[in-house]
């Protein structure tokens, strides 16, 4: 697929950031529809659009730039270049969720409820553009009976896995999962984070194994992206721990 969706004089626009920007306005209808039914205030959409999407962006910069040997701080703005860490994005935009809440006086744990099954349609949304980059595929497929998208994909004469797409479904599933949550559990605050943060944790761990050694960020030998998809899986846990812990003790003190 040619990774430029058009041309508008004479400036290529990709089709990679037509999925980020679409995924960014699907999920601001739906913060809008959330909103509204969890009597939430009509701004809390375009304050956290402000108060998130910037840091989102440059962290996640910040973190490919760190961990890949072949780009410096000097190619920050070469975006076009390629470059951006989902995870990275996930840090900016909890550091722009925390600086909110203390601003607002809000709960944080009410707010990441609501943007969790956002952020994970999201990057269900976002990968695509990998497949028109033809870019975050797994190993090899050399047995021709499997040599079929979306199985594998085809980049460059030969056949690989279709990580993106194994993991676009997968991100899918807990949006749909979440979102459940979000409405099942109503005013229980933290459940739906600690899911998001168990799920997609444990979805990028397991898809990590499968990428091709160029796609692995590393730093002095140690995949960066799986280490920090574990301790997403294990914080999660934990906080549903502690949800539970605390949820227990409230029902022997009544």
């Amino acid at each position: 697929m040619d990774r430029v969706f058009f041309t508008i004089f004479g400036y290529e626009i990709y089709w990679y950031s037509v999925f980020i920007a679409s995924a960014l306005i699907i999920d601001l209808i739906i913060l809008f529809f959330i909103c509204k039914k969890k009597n939430l205030s009509k701004n809390l959409p375009f304050e956290l659009v402000v108060s998130l999407v910037p840091l989102a962006i440059i962290f996640a910069r910040i973190f490919y730039i760190i961990f890949d040997d072949n780009v410096n701080f000097l190619e920050f703005f070469a975006f076009r270049d390629g470059g951006l860490s989902i995870l990275g994005a996930i840090i900016g935009g909890t550091i722009g969720l925390s600086i909110y809440c203390l601003i607002k006086k809000v709960n944080f744990l009410e707010i990441a409820d609501v943007l969790a099954p956002l952020l994970i349609l999201g990057q269900a949304i976002g990968r695509w553009g990998n497949f028109f980059n033809q870019e975050v595929y797994g190993q090899l497929v050399t047995n021709s009976a499997w040599q079929w998208f979306p199985f594998a994909v085809f980049v460059n004469g030969e056949w690989f896995q279709a990580l993106f797409f194994y993991e676009s479904i997968l991100n899918l599933i807990g949006f749909a999962l979440l979102i459940f949550l979000l409405f099942k559990l109503k005013n229980k605050k933290g459940y739906v984070l600690s899911a998001y943060l168990m799920f997609y944790g444990l979805v990028r761990f397991l898809m990590e194994n499968l990428r091709q050694d160029e796609y692995i960020l590393t730093v002095a030998g140690l995949p960066v992206s799986k280490i920090i998809a574990g301790l997403m899986f294990v914080t999660g846990l934990t906080i549903l721990i502690i949800l539970l812990i605390k949820q227990k003790r409230q029902k022997v003190l009544k």
